[in-house]
């Protein structure tokens, strides 16, 4: 009886492991987006990265400051893009295969910041 007993124990074991392998190997894969926020001089910006990694933005929502939305990415490749700035808003879309991170700042001396 302790022989069969055992076993049942160790189906048991394995059943509940592999149930919950099983479990997480099913799970999608989450969505998500980065972004970036700041305000300065009056002026506050914004921008991110799409869920999708398809497209990015820098933009200045409100403010008349002499700030420009400036932003550059580096795609799944390893590439990276030229920095590209306006007066109001920038965008890059990735033709092929996707953007791995996104890089906003608000004026020419300023540090990038990474939003994702």
């Amino acid at each position: 009886m302790k022989s069969v007993s055992r076993t049942l124990r160790n189906a048991t074991a394995v059943l509940a492991f592999v149930g919950a392998a099983v479990s997480l190997a099913v799970q999608p894969a989450v969505a998500h987006s980065g972004s970036f926020y700041k305000k300065r001089s009056g002026c506050v910006y914004t921008g991110g990265l799409s869920a999708g990694h398809e497209y990015a933005w820098t933009r200045k929502d409100s403010g008349d400051c002499a700030g420009h939305a400036w932003l550059r990415v580096k795609f799944s490749n390893g590439q990276w893009s030229d920095e590209v700035h306006e007066s109001r808003s920038v965008s890059i879309t990735a033709n092929w295969g996707g953007i791995a991170e996104a890089w906003h700042k608000t004026q020419a001396g300023e540090s990038w910041v990474r939003s994702h």
